[in-house]
């Protein structure tokens, strides 16, 4: 990962959470672009020397691939000039006026809609388009469990330790997670932008007599917001990269929290890492996702996640990256943040603070 840990962040972080300085300067992003490049070209070369032209396409292939990847880093560096990235201030040139004032429209992004409404019914195929979400979901889930197990006092041993809790997805997808806090006891809530998703999901936690009691819909969280709800458990995975206005969408999540509940967002950061591993990788080389799934230029570094939740009254209190274990493609929770991560952040108090304990007033312990 193209960063280092600061020991003493210009900004102050909570307890646990692993701050990433990504270095401003795109001569940094030039000469480790180029670099790759070079070696990748440099090994294809030794073994076409060694082998022969005939026996190198697919290296001369990839090596392209990633050639295009790091100029396409290059180019946006260089057009990004003034968006830099740093650890205290999130860059009001990429957020504009999303800086300075809370959007109370709708944060939905229409094309990114209709291309996920597209791709509905193969939510739950292990070998569809999401099935990397669905190898994810375990954990991300152990994550979740464990932040509120430790925060609220809830049993660690319980099977349903969610009990008498209320919870939102928010971008429901198909269901993997609505499904999964259903299971550990929530009363839970989920929504998602596109008329098809909801549907889908609705069919398959119908199978299941605990999950059938899911209250599936199609809504935004603006539209939540609108109708004056109010959760526990505040959870959007994998959305928030996706919308049309980060700073509006948190904003949202915080106002469906109820004070001193817990708020869950993942997404990935923007770093070189994730370029070459979400963009080119998964989508262009190992075609694991449909191409265009991702748009490299809307992830999100945690730091700029901890100051949009913090404007919205939310505290961040733990983050952990997730990384791809191979060959066995499970995934596990991890400190390194370059590429996926995952944050948790409790929602303030009707005055700023923290409510006692941290808990909502109406949570049972």
């Amino acid at each position: 990962m193209m960063g280092r840990l600061l020991k003493k962040p210009n900004c102050s972080y909570p307890k646990g959470f692993y701050a990433f300085h990504v270095e401003p300067e795109e001569a940094c992003l030039q000469q480790q672009a180029v670099a790759l490049s070079e070696q990748i070209s440099s090994r294809h070369n030794l073994r076409t020397q060694r082998y022969g032209p005939g026996q190198c396409r697919g290296v001369a292939d990839n090596s392209q691939l990633i050639s295009d990847a790091s100029s396409s880093i290059i180019s946006v560096a260089e057009r990004k000039d003034a968006d830099r990235r740093t650890t205290s201030v999130l860059p009001s040139q990429r957020m504009g006026n999303r800086f300075r004032r809370l959007s109370t429209q709708s944060s939905v992004d229409k094309d990114e809609i209709r291309k996920f409404a597209a791709l509905a019914d193969q939510w739950w195929d292990s070998k569809g388009p999401f099935a990397e979400l669905m190898r994810m979901n375990p954990a991300r889930l152990s994550f979740i469990r464990s932040a509120i197990c430790r925060y609220y006092g809830k049993d660690q041993n319980s099977p349903k330790p969610l009990a008498g809790m209320t919870a939102v997805d928010v971008g429901c997808g198909g269901g993997f997670l609505s499904e999964s806090l259903a299971r550990l006891g929530a009363t839970v809530t989920a929504i998602d932008a596109t008329q098809e998703n909801p549907v889908v999901a609705a069919a398959h936690a119908a199978r299941d007599p605990v999950t059938a009691m899911i209250e599936f819909r199609c809504a935004t969280a603006e539209r939540l917001v609108e109708e004056g709800k109010t959760f526990d458990i505040v959870a959007s995975l994998e959305v928030i990269e996706h919308v049309a206005d980060p700073m509006a969408f948190s904003a949202s999540l915080g106002a469906l929290c109820k004070p001193g509940g817990a708020i869950f967002v993942s997404t990935m950061n923007r770093t070189l890492a994730s370029y070459l591993l979400a963009i080119v990788a998964a989508e262009r080389v190992l075609r694991w996702v449909p191409m265009g799934t991702h748009d490299w230029q809307r992830f999100i570094s945690p730091e700029e996640l901890t100051l949009m939740l913090n404007r919205a009254d939310a505290e961040v209190q733990e983050i952990a990256g997730m990384q791809l274990s191979l060959p066995w493609r499970k995934w596990e929770l991890c400190q390194q943040t370059g590429v996926n991560y995952i944050a948790f952040a409790t929602k303030l108090g009707e005055t700023g603070a923290r409510t006692p304990g941290g808990k909502p007033a109406d949570m049972k312990s």
